[in-house]
């Protein structure tokens, strides 16, 4: 791994948390906290700790740019050219409805994409200080230790454990995977109620797939780095190859590639 890099935006990541993150975890008042577009809420934190990040990260690697989710919700067209030269993509609290109602599944990502491709992620957890880094080629770690999937948990039944998120899905489509998930899915995880939280527990080998809808960079560049630097698979509903900068609808990731088609199989 390139350490220094590592090491550098992870001590960047826990100044932010430490900052600005802690000191204001169940101290929110209403005036902190705006709806952004329907459903979606922003907070006063969210936006301070991308405006510290921005310069910040710039700075390690001059010539590169920041595409933060709160700069993107301001000014849509900072999407336009995700997939040339060095950006950061960066979600300054990942889990924000966790945060504002005190809740402890949260955390802070930031992935380097390289030409549309991740190939650095960090998810860092402001509560208990835990970081997930990976690096394309160089492996995943959550703590400093190597995460490497098995293909499949000898001690698991055959049938699928797993996260299926169909709430932004249009009917029928969404009415017809829930039902095939619950015929097919032995355990449909409730999930976290954040990226962060469901692609480390991916990562750590306690889930057998997650299935998304929304691919918001910020939302899946780190995790699926960090995902299939351990051992895992990821692609599009249609099979076709996942890029960070693609946009589009649909995602499906999983411990494995015979996973992945398992639950491919059973709920596309």
């Amino acid at each position: 791994m390139q350490s220094a890099l590592i090491e550098s935006v992870g001590q960047l990541l826990q100044q932010a948390a430490s900052e600005l993150v802690l000191p204001r975890f169940r101290l929110l008042r209403t005036e902190d906290i705006s709806e952004k577009s329907p459903g979606e809420i922003v907070t006063v934190v969210d936006r301070a700790v991308e405006a510290m990040l921005i310069p910040a990260l710039t700075a390690l690697r001059p010539g590169s740019r920041v595409v933060g989710e709160e700069g993107v919700s301001d000014d849509p067209a900072l999407l336009d050219g995700l997939d040339q030269g060095e950006v950061w993509v960066v979600d300054p609290i990942d889990g924000t409805s966790n945060f504002v109602h005190g809740r402890e599944d949260f955390g802070i990502m930031v992935a380097l994409l390289r030409d549309g491709e991740a190939v650095m992620a960090w998810i860092q957890f402001p509560l208990t200080g835990s970081i997930a880094i990976a690096e394309r080629g160089g492996g995943a770690y959550f703590d400093g230790e190597r995460l490497q999937l098995a293909a499949r948990d000898p001690q698991r039944p055959t049938m699928l454990r797993g996260i299926v998120k169909t709430s932004f899905m249009p009917e029928p489509m969404r009415s017809t995977i829930d039902a095939r998930a619950e015929q097919h899915v032995q355990q449909r995880v409730a999930g976290t109620q954040s990226a962060c939280g469901d692609y480390v527990l991916s990562a750590r080998g306690q889930l057998d797939f997650s299935l998304y809808w929304r691919m918001l960079p910020w939302d899946h560049a780190p995790g699926t780095l960090l995902l299939t630097e351990a051992g895992g698979h990821v692609a599009r509903h249609d099979a076709g190859a996942y890029r960070a900068s693609d946009g589009g609808k649909g995602l499906l990731v999983a411990r494995s590639r015979e996973i992945w088609e398992q639950a491919h199989r059973l709920l596309l």
